[in-house]
C-alpha cells in the first residue's frame, strides 16, 4: 500500500485506466479474486479448541482495495433500491446477537 501512497501522478492515471476498462469489460485478473484466510478468535475467553469460536477474515490485496473503494459509490447507489430486501450488510444495521444470561 505505501507503493500507492506515495506513488507518482502518473500511477493514479494508470490505475484510473486500468479500473475503468475492467468496469466497462466486466473483467478482472485471477488475482483480484485470490485472498488469504485467517481465522478470528470471537472470544478470547471460550475454548479456543472450538472451531465455532473462530470466524474467517479474507484478506484482499491492495489493488483489490482500490478497485472496490472506486466502485463502492456507484454500488451503493444501485443497491439502495433492493434496500427493503435486503437482511444483512445494510449500512446502520449491525448483525450483531445480543446474549443475555
Amino acid at each position: 500500500m505505501e507503493s500507492v501512497i506515495y506513488a507518482c501522478p502518473e500511477l493514479f492515471l494508470h490505475l484510473s485506466l486500468f479500473c475503468s476498462l475492467c468496469v466497462t469489460h466486466g473483467f478482472l485478473p485471477n488475482k483480484f479474486s485470490e485472498v488469504i484466510i485467517t481465522p478470528l478468535v470471537k472470544n478470547k475467553g471460550g475454548d479456543l479448541t472450538d472451531a465455532n469460536n473462530y470466524r474467517a477474515i479474507a484478506l484482499s490485496n491492495a489493488d483489490t482495495k482500490i478497485l472496490e473503494l472506486l466502485m463502492l459509490p456507484q454500488i451503493t447507489t444501485f443497491d439502495s433500491i433492493s434496500d427493503k430486501y435486503q437482511f444483512s450488510f445494510t449500512s446502520g444495521h449491525s448483525t450483531l446477537q445480543c446474549v443475555v444470561d
